[in-house]
């Protein structure tokens, strides 16, 4: 599958090594650094994949949206429409002063509303970069929680997570990022399928 990266990063420099690894095609874009990026394709398989995020967008079938939040409207506006794209966001809302969305909406249901057209899945975000660098394949897998509207979406972005090594969880609507998101009782905990069945028997039920 081609995977098009927008947001060369923590998240988006160890999933798309990880996606190269399981036979994916990457193209990376959005860095600071067009060396990075060189050196990110040349490493993945291919030194000429990697560009702009609009080339990222036509390169793919599934875009993995990872740029910082506080970068988050230059990127869009850099890669364009996304019409009839899987995109697997992976953006935690942190600004200058913390989280930014503590209380109330998600970064995955204002990504949506950006992007009209476009099927959203929630993924990876709430995973420590370190632990998708480190401990994908492990045994036990970790659980990678996923949320969407879509299913057929959530279908082709449980493929993808599962090639990198976790075990995927659904949590239903992309109103569930609520939880996977920072000050979510779902972010930045490491848990097995056992210990995941017991801290999603435990979540409240979302505000309507």
């Amino acid at each position: 599958m081609n995977v098009g990266i927008i947001g060369a990063g923590r998240i988006g420099s160890n999933v798309g090594r990880l996606l190269a690894q399981a036979g994916h095609a990457v193209f990376y874009s959005f860095s600071r650094s067009e060396e990075k990026l060189r050196e990110l394709a040349t490493a993945t398989g291919d030194p000429n994949r990697w560009g702009t995020p609009a080339e990222a967008v036509a390169f793919a079938e599934v875009v993995l949206l990872s740029p910082p939040y506080g970068e988050l409207d230059r990127a869009l506006a850099a890669a364009g429409p996304m019409t009839g794209k899987i995109v697997i966001d992976t953006v935690n809302p942190f600004g200058a002063g913390g989280p930014a969305y503590a209380q109330g909406g998600t970064a995955a249901q204002e990504i949506a509303s950006k992007l009209p057209g476009a099927e959203i899945v929630k993924a990876y975000n709430h995973i420590y970069y370190v632990h998708i660098a480190e401990r994908h394949h492990a045994k036990p897998r970790l659980v990678a929680f996923i949320c969407g509207d879509s299913g057929p979406a959530k279908a082709t972005v449980t493929q993808v997570v599962e090639d990198t090594g976790f075990l995927v969880w659904d949590l239903g609507a992309l109103a569930a990022a609520r939880w996977t998101e920072p000050h979510g009782p779902l972010f930045n905990q490491p848990m097995t399928e056992a210990e995941a069945m017991e801290a999603v028997a435990a979540l409240p039920s979302l505000p309507d």
